[in-house]
């Protein structure tokens, strides 16, 4: 899956004029307030194990990408479990999604173009990647 390291728990940021870092989050971050779109916040029990941000800011582009990679448990058809509970939480917010197979996407309250990609990486477990894009 694109954009994320789960497993190591790598945070990396590129700003403009080549600014850049990577560091290590020990042990990940909890999922408390880590992250929300239209109130719904990560899979229960998932952990987030990196976040990339990505601004660009030129005379022409304001584009900023963020990603966050997390990990959770789920039951034996992981992904598509999660990809449920994130499809009934946005329906009971009233947020408008499209769902392609464990991948949902929307705008986000600002506008902003959001994706939620799943992916089972072992019975009972599933990777996911959310990704937001701020084309202001």
């Amino acid at each position: 899956m694109p954009g994320g390291d789960d497993d190591t728990g790598k945070v990396e940021i590129n700003l403009p004029g080549g600014i850049g870092a990577k560091i290590a989050v020990p042990g990940g971050l909890d999922s408390d307030g880590t992250f929300d779109i239209a109130g719904v916040g990560l899979y229960p029990g998932a952990k987030v194990g990196s976040v990339k941000v990505d601004a660009a800011a030129s005379p022409k582009s304001r584009k900023a990408t963020v990603a966050f990679g997390f990990s959770a448990r789920a039951d034996a058809a992981a992904a598509a479990a999660a990809a449920d509970w994130y499809q009934r939480e946005f329906d009971v917010k009233g947020t408008k999604v499209t769902r392609r197979s464990e991948t949902l996407s929307g705008l986000t309250g600002d506008g902003d173009d959001f994706t939620i990609a799943m992916e089972a990486v072992a019975t009972g477990t599933s990777r996911g990647l959310v990704t937001i894009t701020d084309a202001n």
